[in-house]
């Protein structure tokens, strides 16, 4: 059966954790961004090599060198619920005193929200600058100390060279 197929199948036939929100079929990934995008509410603030961005009510850092509309994209996925990679889903919440591990944290967004629903975020992000983005993050909201893993993970054991695309500048 093909991927397809298998989505459907989870949908229609849960099987433990593994049911799959059925919007998710109906909707693409580019009309959901395209429709956040245009309709979402923000204000930018320069601050030093980053930016202070607003967006419809909830603040964010982010690299003064990148445009805006990236971090949109990320914000999508912590405001629309039936963005296929919402977090918080259906058994997956996120409640005082958890453990939350954010693997690939990029702007921090989600280890924020962690930290503001009471658990304890540990934030993995191999970029210095996007742990740079995080620290700030965490300044604007008046959030404790960020817990960061400078580190990239992989389903194999060894080193590699990072590098962090052109649009986010220099690590």
């Amino acid at each position: 059966m093909g991927t397809f197929g298998t989505l459907l199948r989870r949908c229609l036939n849960p099987v433990g954790d593994a049911r799959v929100n059925p919007i998710w079929i109906l909707r693409r990934m580019s009309v959901i961004h395209n429709t956040y995008c245009s309709s979402a509410k923000v204000t930018e603030n320069p601050d030093g090599q980053f930016l202070e961005v607003t967006v419809n009510g909830t603040r964010f850092a982010w690299p003064a060198n990148v445009p805006v509309h990236e971090l949109l994209r990320i914000c999508g996925e912590l405001d629309v619920p039936t963005h296929p990679h919402q977090y918080i889903w259906g058994q997956t919440t996120i409640k005082s005193g958890d453990l939350v591990i954010d693997i690939g944290a990029c702007e921090g967004g989600f280890s924020a929200l962690a930290e503001e629903l009471g658990a304890r975020a540990i934030a993995v992000e191999p970029s210095r600058l996007m742990q740079r983005v995080i620290r700030r993050l965490f300044e604007y909201r008046g959030l404790p100390e960020p817990r960061i893993v400078a580190e990239a993970l992989s389903d194999t054991q060894g080193n590699c060279m990072f590098f962090a695309t052109a649009k986010f500048g220099a690590r």
